[in-house]
């Protein structure tokens, strides 16, 4: 049985915004990302959709030293143990290699913290498209939408505060 053909447009974009004065965004496409701070936007054209995609994005949380280190670590960590997600048959491995990457690089920003001597931290939204299955997971504040002919649908919700007010 053959697949369904899709079509997928990929970009990312990072912005400093207003009040800050470092940019403490990162993304993470299939192997690519901000490995150093001239880059802020790519945009993906061709993407082989027969084999898994990753997609992710690191936002260090604003009031905490070194949020764009902790953007990378999430990054970097992430691509360091792809093969784990790509090789994934089904969501709930998917699940299982997710929350390893997250706890290694949980460790790491721990370890950069103590060393530094403040608190430090990073949102990590992560959409894993596979011809078997689709998988999202969000920490923070970073939320994950599928952009549809019809408009936007929300495949997470944020970990507020605020959030768990509505929810309630």
């Amino acid at each position: 049985m053959a697949g369904i053909p899709i079509t997928l447009e990929i970009a990312a974009v990072t912005d400093i915004g207003r009040t800050r004065t470092s940019n403490q965004d990162n993304f993470y496409v299939n192997g690519c990302y901000i490995d150093h701070y001239n880059v802020t936007a790519e945009r993906f054209e061709t993407v082989d959709t027969q084999k898994t995609l990753i997609l992710a994005v690191c936002d260090g949380m604003g009031g905490l030293a070194e949020g764009d280190v902790a953007a990378m670590i999430g990054v970097s960590t992430l691509d360091e143990m792809s093969d784990s997600l790509t090789e994934a048959d089904s969501a709930d491995r998917a699940s299982f290699a997710t929350r390893r990457v997250i706890d290694k690089a949980n460790r790491r920003v721990l370890k950069r913290s103590r060393t530094i001597g403040e608190s430090m931290g990073s949102t990590f939204a992560m959409l894993v498209v596979s011809s078997k299955y689709l998988y999202a997971c969000n920490l923070g504040d970073s939320e994950i939408y599928l952009k549809t002919q019809y408009g936007l649908e929300r495949l997470s919700k944020p970990q507020t505060v605020a959030q768990e007010l509505v929810d309630s």
